[in-house]
């Protein structure tokens, strides 16, 4: 069985190898749009924001403190804690994930995993993130070099009719 593993590896680097060398195909936009978006490649580089935020024990408090806030009966600052950032970094604050994705000039109340809550309001933010065109250069030249081996891959799973018994699958992870 190992020898026959060895053999099927050493066969199978050799195509793959042979194909690379031989077997070159230019990506279309429409494959280095679908390898961008796939290997998730437009993440954040860079995100900054104007904010408050005012830390409150349990969900309970900053509930109420949120409702207050809301009514008009109080103002952010009339709260112990209470604390004003501008041009903070959105990527390493903790409620950071929460700042980057709640609408502006919008107070509520943000939980943390450690059970700990926030009232928290963002004015202004600037998020940058990787763009297609900068990594089309690279993703090309990737491309280039698997498509062969993913082109070879699909026609034959094709040509073989291979089929996912999705009712088994499910049973399988319903063992879990």
């Amino acid at each position: 069985e190992a020898v026959e593993f060895a053999a099927d590896r050493f066969l199978a680097d050799t195509l793959r190898s042979r194909l690379r060398v031989t077997s070159r195909i230019e990506p279309t936009e429409e494959d280095i749009a679908r390898a961008f978006d796939r290997l998730n490649l437009g993440a954040i580089r860079e995100a900054t924001g104007d904010w408050w935020a005012i830390p409150f024990p349990s969900y309970a408090d900053a509930g109420a403190a949120h409702r207050a806030l809301l009514a008009g009966e109080r103002s952010p600052g009339s709260f112990p804690g209470f604390e004003r950032t501008r041009g903070g970094d959105l990527l390493t604050d903790p409620l950071g994930g929460y700042l980057r994705r709640m609408p502006l000039a919008e107070p509520l109340v943000v939980c943390l995993s450690d059970g700990s809550c926030s009232v928290a309001q963002i004015d202004d933010r600037s998020i940058t993130r990787t763009t297609i065109d900068e990594k089309r250069d690279d993703l090309r030249k990737l491309l280039s070099r698997i498509l062969p081996e993913e082109r070879l891959t699909d026609s034959l799973f094709e040509a073989e009719g291979v089929r996912v018994d999705t009712a088994l699958f499910r049973q399988m992870m319903d063992l879990r």
